[in-house]
C-alpha cells in the first residue's frame, strides 16, 4: 500500500490543473504540510499524502459550486462542531449496531461529534469490506473510539492493521508513511472528510451545531 501520491500522479487522477491544485493551497483549502518535496532522479518533486489528498480534492470538487470559499475552508477544516444526539445516533443506516453500542458504552454522552459518527460510519463500511465478526468490529471500536473522541479530527489518517487475529487501528497526521513490522498486515486507510460532509447532508435535520 502507498501512502504517498506524486504531484503527476495526483493530476491525472484527479482530473485537476496544476494551476487549480496551487489556487486551493493559496486559498486554504489544503494544508502546507502536505506539500512534501523529496529528492528524485529529476530533481526535487512533490509528493502528497495519498488518502487525505486523494478525499480532500474529491470533496473539493463536490464543493466548489455548491459553497462559498469560507464555507468549503469551514467544512473542510471541521471548525463547525455538529452534534447529534446519542437516540438520533441510531437513525444512521450507515452505521452497524456494534459500534453504536461501543460508542456509548466507552464514551457515554448526550450528545456525539460528527467525527464520531463518521468514523462508525467508516468502521461499518471497513467492517463489511473485511468481514470482520461483531466480536473483532467492537474489539476495534472499543480501542480506537477514545482516540477518535479525545481528538475529533477528520484529517487524520487512519490506518487499519491486522496482527495475528486482531484488528488493530493506528492514528497518524504526519505525511511520512507508516512502517511496521512483519507481524503486521496493513488492511485499509481512509480520512474522514468525506463521509463527515455526506453523512452531515443526508442526516441534516439530525444534526444540531
Amino acid at each position: 500500500m502507498s501512502d504517498l501520491i506524486s504531484k503527476k500522479d495526483l493530476l491525472t487522477a484527479m482530473e485537476i490543473s496544476y494551476g487549480q491544485l496551487y489556487r486551493w493551497k493559496r486559498e486554504r483549502l489544503i494544508p502546507e504540510e502536505w506539500f512534501i518535496k523529496q529528492s528524485a532522479f529529476t530533481g526535487q518533486e512533490t509528493f502528497f499524502p495519498k488518502a487525505q489528498i486523494l478525499e480532500r480534492v474529491s470533496l473539493i470538487k463536490k464543493l466548489k459550486d455548491e459553497c462559498s470559499l469560507d464555507e468549503m475552508a469551514r467544512i473542510l477544516n471541521m471548525e463547525t462542531s455538529s452534534l447529534i444526539t446519542s437516540e438520533n445516533v441510531s437513525a444512521i443506516a450507515e452505521i452497524d449496531p456494534e459500534p453504536i453500542a461501543v460508542l456509548r458504552e466507552v464514551c457515554p454522552a448526550e450528545r456525539y461529534h460528527l467525527v464520531q459518527i463518521a468514523f462508525l460510519a467508516q468502521v461499518s463500511k471497513c467492517a463489511t469490506e473485511l468481514h470482520l465478526s461483531s466480536a473483532q468490529l467492537r474489539d476495534l471500536c472499543r480501542v480506537a473510539l477514545p482516540v477518535v473522541t479525545a481528538r475529533k479530527d477528520a484529517s487524520l489518517t487512519y490506518t487499519v492493521f491486522k496482527v495475528g487475529d486482531g484488528f488493530h487501528m493506528a492514528f497518524s497526521k504526519s505525511s511520512e508513511p507508516l512502517e511496521f513490522d512483519e507481524s503486521a498486515k496493513l488492511v485499509a486507510s481512509f480520512v474522514l472528510t468525506e463521509t463527515a460532509h455526506d453523512l452531515q447532508t443526508t442526516y441534516s435535520s439530525l444534526f444540531t451545531l
